[in-house]
């Protein structure tokens, strides 16, 4: 597969083809169900708890990971967005509420980012009485205690984050692309000075999914063992959790939700009449 979504090729003569692409769309389906469809999600909501404290830092990144410096390669560095300290935007609620056996996460305030003049620090909400504690410097597991920079959060039916992704996403299919001449599906839209774009816009649902594809296809697709897998799979020579697992592998998925996306790539499977 190369850049662009993959449902296979030549499909009217060659039966692999198809099974590859079918199998392709339900690993992303159930990818995506895990990550947003479930909680009916846009934006990245605030999970990591230090010891039951979310701290509101964590809209620069979370479990120790900090996305304005998920950086793109050398080769790759041209596209990239520079962290704008000046950027100030706020995330949208989901649009139901979350299942309730994980009820503390709910009153944790959507991520927000702004410079260090108008919050020099940021507290963190407390699952336990759910109250907003604001009086003094929280920091994330990376040490963050302010938001400034930190608009990259997962946006997106595949959760995109980080200052290289937004920049791809701006080069290929924003504002960049028509500056420098190329097609662009959002020529109005500048990613890098607005990645709410995607799920706060006037473009917001088709964006939810395009940045999905997009994701899809520069993390998961691009990896060469992946390819190789969906022959394998589709020639009958690899055991479909084992090939599930390798895709969350890829994209960093938790235990909790390697468990999820099995059940759900069961069910795309399923769904699509695949015999696998």
């Amino acid at each position: 597969p190369g850049f662009y979504f993959y449902v296979g090729h030549s499909t009217t003569s060659n039966r692999n083809n198809r099974l590859r692409g079918l199998v392709n769309i339900a690993a992303f389906l159930a990818h995506v169900k895990t990550e947003t469809i479930y909680h009916s999600i846009c934006d990245e909501r605030n999970v990591d708890s230090i010891e039951g404290k979310f701290p509101l830092s964590n809209a620069c990144g979370q479990y120790g990971v900090s996305y304005q410096n998920m950086r793109c390669g050398p080769e790759e560095s041209h596209m990239e967005c520079p962290p704008d300290p000046r950027l100030q935007m706020t995330a949208i609620a989901p649009l139901t509420e979350f299942d309730p056996a994980i009820a503390e996460q709910n009153g944790a305030p959507e991520f927000f980012c702004a410079p260090k003049e108008h919050f020099p620090f940021t507290g963190y909400y407390d699952g336990e009485s759910s109250t907003l504690i604001n009086k003094q410097p929280f920091s994330n597991r990376a040490g963050r205690t302010d938001v400034q920079s930190c608009c990259w959060w997962g946006r997106g039916a595949m959760q995109m984050k980080g200052v290289c992704m937004y920049g791809k996403l701006n080069y290929y299919m924003g504002a960049r692309a028509r500056e420098e001449g190329r097609r662009s599906l959002f020529p109005d839209i500048n990613f890098c000075q607005n990645p709410q774009a995607v799920c706060s816009g006037k473009y917001s649902y088709s964006l939810m999914w395009a940045t999905g594809l997009f994701t899809w296809v520069e993390l998961v697709q691009s990896q060469s063992q992946y390819s190789e897998n969906l022959d394998t799979i589709a020639e009958g020579g690899m055991a479909k959790e084992i090939f599930i697992d390798a895709v969350s592998d890829i994209l960093g998925s938790s235990e909790e939700d390697r468990i999820v996306i099995r059940s759900n790539f069961e069910d795309a499977v399923d769904a699509l009449g695949l015999s696998l």
